[in-house]
């Protein structure tokens, strides 16, 4: 599962509580943009009224932070997702014994909601 995050909300919250009491069993990739946000005052919009930091919990940081004390794998950049998710998706099916016919497929699930 990959989560991409942003100041403002509790989504992260969610997925981090998720995380925690094993709701979410599959490895999670999150990346939390927006950590330029914490030089600007508090109450200060970028993008959508969702985007905002009201308190240190919405900063991009503490949601970087919380989300890896859950147990998530969070990257600094869409570089890193790759590389990370060829580290923790077995690619090749138990007993394949290197078909390439018989790879796994992985798909990318793109949501700003938690289900």
């Amino acid at each position: 599962m990959i989560v991409y995050g942003e100041p403002g909300s509790d989504n992260e919250a969610e997925v981090a509580r998720a995380i925690r009491e094993q709701a979410i069993s599959k490895p999670v990739v999150a990346i939390v943009a927006g950590a330029f946000q914490e030089a600007y005052p508090a109450g200060v919009s970028f993008g959508h009224v969702a985007a905002m930091i009201a308190g240190e919990a919405d900063t991009a940081t503490a949601k970087r932070r919380l989300l890896s004390e859950a147990g998530a794998h969070v990257v600094g950049s869409l570089d890193e997702i790759t590389p990370l998710l060829k580290n923790l998706v077995n690619w090749k099916v138990p007993g394949s014994l290197g078909d390439s016919s018989k790879r796994s497929e992985l798909r990318l699930v793109v949501s700003h909601q938690v289900v």
